[in-house]
């Protein structure tokens, strides 16, 4: 059956043209509604393979003038923008902190937190201006919620986008709705060169004993983007096969 209020509505994701991104769009698109796939490189291509109603736009989530250019160009396609799945960003190198270099945390910084709020921000005001309703998911981490020994430069940044997302819920209701998803191990490219033995270490402390898929976070992204979910905001939803329970 399909989830409510998705057909024929218009949503952004970031970071469209794999993994997470790519999952979720092609859910979005099967329950009938419109996407834009936008990312740094390869989103034109990926929207022709998933069809008409897809539209691929590159797009650097840290540049400013970028966001709202682009932004505003699918608002023009399409006519409107319903939601946004907040998706973007990149990982790091396990490394302790003490080890770890000012430029590689700015980096991480830039783009998860710089680039989620631009985003986040432009779907904010382009809502207010159409005085519309509007569903906000950010990608977070469940490293955001807890210590990450060798991941503290990611996991910061997860938690500053798990901040910007409960105020963003209190600052925007009644009309947009703003949640985040927090994936545990999941199979991406982001987590394709993991290493055999650290892949098994990760699967052993998994109750539910494997990683998880791009389809499956999907599911929750578009059920959380749905009218399913009315009176769901300011909300953190782990998706980790047990990891942190």
């Amino acid at each position: 059956m399909p989830l409510k209020g998705l057909a024929e509505r218009v949503f952004i994701v970031t970071g469209g043209s794999s993994g997470l991104g790519l999952a979720t769009a092609a859910r979005l698109l099967e329950e009938g509604a419109s996407v834009a796939l936008l990312d740094i490189e390869g989103a034109e291509r990926t929207a022709g393979e998933l069809g008409r109603e897809a539209l691929g736009l590159s797009l650097d989530v840290t540049v400013e003038p970028e966001v709202k250019s682009v932004f505003g160009a699918v608002r023009k396609h399409f006519g409107r923008i319903d939601g946004l799945f907040n998706n973007a960003g990149i990982g790091s190198a396990a490394r302790p902190l003490a080890e770890t270099e000012l430029a590689d945390l700015e980096r991480l910084l830039r783009v998860n937190v710089g680039g989620a709020f631009l985003c986040m921000r432009e779907m904010l005001r382009i809502a207010a201006a159409s005085n519309g309703r509007a569903a906000i998911v950010n990608t977070a981490s469940g490293t955001g919620m807890r210590g990450a020994p060798n991941l503290g430069s990611y996991s910061a940044t997860k938690a500053a986008l798990i901040a910007l997302t409960r105020a963003a819920a209190l600052e925007a209701a009644p009309a947009v709705r703003v949640n985040a998803v927090l994936p545990g191990p999941i199979d991406t490219p982001m987590t394709a060169a993991m290493p055999d033995a650290v892949r098994e270490r990760v699967t052993a402390r998994v109750p539910l004993g494997r990683f998880g898929t791009a389809t499956e976070v999907a599911a929750l992204v578009a059920w959380l983007l749905s009218d399913e979910a009315p009176y769901v905001t300011g909300g953190l939803y782990s998706i980790d096969g047990g990891e942190t329970a």
